[in-house]
């Protein structure tokens, strides 16, 4: 499929896709991450749609190396999906949090990809984790769980933030953006503008 790249790229495809057809809120699940966890399931979201404990499956996760397998899907899920966006469109955002854990395998996959990392206070972070952990159980479990405790989203968040900071110096300096929270909160215009600036952002 990768050969034929270049011919899909001049492909003039419909600025609807089908998906965009179906509500799908701003907390809903990233469409990498239900992609991936169809294809495979090194992810720690299969443990949280079987209504598992995700605390378990995160922690194992930051510790882990993940397959080849796991490395081929995610390169050709991602890439798909930039062909999608057609000639001209030259970045494509992966937002998937479990995936600060593994920045050497970012780096084997896209070497020149640029990181942009925000620091948030760390109760803030846990909270929103745990909401992000209900809204994936809630669209995509087969067994539902009342709740994802709160004490599983502050370890994960701990161990995805200690697997990051010990593989940060793979990271180029051009490659990588630090903020905090507040500042793009605060001035969001501003801080876009110098992210792109700083890491040479041309196209979103």
């Amino acid at each position: 499929a990768l050969l034929l790249k270049p011919l899909f790229t001049r492909i003039k495809l419909k600025s609807q896709r089908p998906i965009d057809w179906v509500g799908w809120g701003i907390d809903a699940p990233q469409e990498v991450d239900i992609a991936m966890v169809r294809v495979v399931g090194e992810l720690p979201h299969t443990a949280i749609c079987l209504g598992l404990h995700p605390g378990d499956a995160l922690s194992k996760w930051a510790s882990c190396v993940p397959s080849q397998f796991f490395e081929r899907e995610l390169k050709r899920v991602v890439e798909w999906g930039w062909i999608h966006d057609g000639k001209g469109k030259q970045s494509y955002v992966l937002k998937t949090p479990v995936l600060t854990a593994h920045v050497a395998m970012l780096l084997r996959l896209w070497p020149k990809a640029k990181f942009i990392y925000i620091e948030r206070d760390s109760e803030e972070t846990a909270n929103s984790f745990a909401r992000i952990l209900n809204v994936f159980n809630k669209i995509c479990g087969v067994w539902r769980r009342d709740v994802c405790e709160k004490s599983s989203a502050v370890i994960s968040v701990k161990l995805m933030k200690d697997a990051y900071l010990k593989q940060r110096h793979f990271i180029p300096d051009d490659q990588l953006y630090e903020l905090r929270y507040e500042d793009l909160v605060n001035n969001p215009c501003e801080t876009v503008a110098k992210i792109r600036k700083d890491l040479d952002i041309q196209h979103v």
